[in-house]
């Protein structure tokens, strides 16, 4: 069914169907051909694999970091995905295309995931000094409370 509706936030939502066929081959090769062994090796956590799949919300950011990407600040650039079931997050992805530009200028970038019952990965966790607390944010919204 293709329609929209508006959330409680005021932002319109779309959503519809589209003609891919996931269960075919190609789709399958397609996700798996470029995914990572690291992420491969996981099986679902079993509180999640009765989740259907009008269940799911997932949200798209194709360019967060759209003023530092004007401002020539790629390395500050993400595209994040995130996964909610039955309204509660249960995963995400954060990827960074330019997260570093080997010599010869050739792009690098990284992806950090997650999963309820997985855990986080794709980056080395800093655990903080005794008593303090590591937050994390962007450089456009960095304030002095964060």
């Amino acid at each position: 069914a293709v329609g929209s509706s508006v959330l409680s936030s005021g932002i319109n939502a779309e959503y519809g169907d589209d003609d891919c066929d996931y269960g075919s081959s190609e789709a399958q090769s397609m996700v798996t051909a470029e995914a990572s062994p690291h992420v491969l090796k996981h099986s679902c956590p079993e509180a999640l694999t009765s989740i259907k799949e009008e269940d799911l919300v997932i949200w798209v950011d194709p360019l967060d970091g759209t003023k530092e990407y004007t401002q020539g600040r790629k390395q500050d650039v993400t595209v994040l995905i995130g996964i909610a079931a039955y309204g509660d997050a249960i995963g995400g992805v954060i990827y960074q295309p330019w997260y570093s530009v080997k010599e010869g200028g050739e792009n690098t970038g990284r992806v950090m995931w997650g999963v309820v019952g997985l855990g986080a990965h794709g980056f080395t966790r800093t655990q903080p000094p005794a008593g303090r607390k590591i937050i994390t944010t962007t450089r456009s919204h960095m304030q002095k409370s964060v």
